[in-house]
Order: C-alpha cells, then sequence, then structure tokens
C-alpha cells in the first residue's frame, strides 16, 4: 500500500465544535477577535432562535463562528480553492498546526461547562479517474477490496474507529472517516465570456473526531488544548498512515 503525500489534498473545510452542557450566550464576548486579532467582517444576532455569527478572512480563507443554544461552531473553509485565480490553503499539517495555535487563548479561557468536543475536517483529492480512485479507498480502508479493473462507480464507505485519548482519562472518542469517489462538473467563464465545462473526478474525505455523545459530566477545562490537539493528530495520522486497527 503506497498512500500519496499530505500535501496532495486539498483542505476543503476545517471545524472545531464544543458542546455545553447549558446554553451559551455569545454576542459582545469579543471571541472572534481573541482567536484571529481581527474584528469579522459581519455579524449576526438572532437572540429569539438562539443563534449568532460572525465571519471575515482568516488563515487564507473564509471563517465563521456559529453559535446555536449550546453548540459553537469554528469552520475555516477555501470553497473553489483548486480553481484558477482562487486562494489556496496551506499545507495540511502547517495549517492545521496554525489552526489551532490560534485556537490556544481561546480553550484556555473557555468558562462554560463543556460537555463533548469535535474537530472535523472535508478534503479532496483529484484522481484520474473512477478505477483510480476506488483503488485510493481501499488503501486507506484497507477493509475494502475492491478488485483492479472492477468498473464499480459511486463508493462511499464510512467507518468509525473508537479510540480513548490521554488528556482526558476515560473519555471515549469517535474516529469516523468517510471516503467516496466523486465525478464534478465545474462551469468556467474564459476571457471571452463563454462558459466551459470541466469534468473530473476526486475522492472526498470528510474526517470527524469527536468524543462520546453519552457523556454528561463537564470536561476539564484545563485538558482542551491537549484534546483538541489529540483529536488533530488523529485525522493527520489517518491521511498519513491509513485506517489503522490500533
Amino acid at each position: 500500500m503506497s498512500l500519496p503525500d499530505i500535501k496532495e489534498w486539498h483542505v476543503e473545510t476545517l471545524r472545531l465544535t464544543v458542546f455545553s452542557l447549558e446554553p451559551i450566550s455569545v454576542a459582545g464576548r469579543q471571541w472572534w477577535k481573541s482567536v484571529t486579532e481581527l474584528d469579522p467582517e459581519t455579524s449576526i444576532n438572532r437572540p429569539s432562535a438562539g443563534e449568532y455569527s460572525e465571519s471575515g478572512e482568516f488563515l487564507g480563507g473564509q471563517f465563521e463562528l456559529r453559535a446555536t443554544f449550546n453548540r459553537v461552531d469554528w469552520t475555516l473553509s477555501f470553497p473553489f480553492s483548486d480553481l484558477p485565480g482562487a486562494p489556496k490553503p496551506g499545507e495540511l499539517d502547517v495549517l492545521t498546526k496554525k489552526w489551532l495555535v490560534a485556537f490556544n487563548a481561546w480553550l484556555d479561557v473557555v468558562d462554560f461547562p463543556v460537555s463533548r468536543v469535535a474537530i472535523g475536517a472535508v478534503l479532496m483529492k483529484k484522481v484520474e479517474g473512477a478505477l483510480d480512485g476506488n483503488k485510493l479507498v481501499s488503501d486507506y480502508l484497507h477493509f475494502v477490496n475492491v478488485k483492479d479493473g472492477c468498473p464499480l462507480t459511486d463508493l462511499m464507505v464510512q467507518v468509525n474507529n473508537p479510540s480513548v485519548f490521554a488528556s482526558v482519562e476515560g473519555l471515549a472518542h469517535n474516529r469516523i472517516a468517510k471516503m467516496g469517489v466523486l465525478e464534478r462538473q465545474m462551469i468556467t467563464i474564459g476571457p471571452a465570456g463563454f462558459p466551459t465545462a470541466v469534468i473530473d473526478t476526486v475522492v472526498r474525505c470528510e474526517l470527524d473526531m469527536s468524543s462520546s455523545l453519552s457523556n454528561v459530566r463537564p470536561i476539564p477545562q484545563v485538558a482542551l488544548s491537549g484534546l483538541f490537539g489529540e483529536m488533530t493528530s488523529a485525522y493527520l495520522s489517518i491521511l498519513k498512515d491509513g485506517v489503522t486497527d490500533d
């Protein structure tokens, strides 16, 4: 099995999520600025719906803070960044490190009882066609055996390999990997104003590391930074080594 270099994966989104044991009020707390050291470009407050969001540019992508009732999501996205002229995300491991460093100050001062945490990534890799995509999925998920030359299309596989991380004793974690082979069609506008259809094949990889849904005890605040560090190491390990049994 020979897996591609991690630099060959294009980052579509990175997400960090925390769930509280109680409703969260975000308006006026300057969370966005504490992470980015910038002011958000837009902010939306819907108190009657329990929703609040701030968004703007950060780390070369579109960054959004969204809070809904007891859930806080921080999402960094790079829409269409593999098209000509679009901004490019940094190398995945470098970008992930910058992403985590930016959150350290916020995680160290979280002042609400956190019951569940998650970190996710959506990535794309171009392949020559469905056969090459199927083989790549088989290489990452060794239990999937697609025979060479098998005309299988629209392959989609999801697996959860639970684990226990060291940061919080006894706290179980899900390590979900979902991989599929997709054919895309994108429309580009040329210099003369004429649209051109571009068709390609990609392997789409969704990784979701999350603590157990059944946990009802607060996760120690001092453990959050280390916990998210272990989660990012877990998804980078899947991209470098595939889904393993350990």
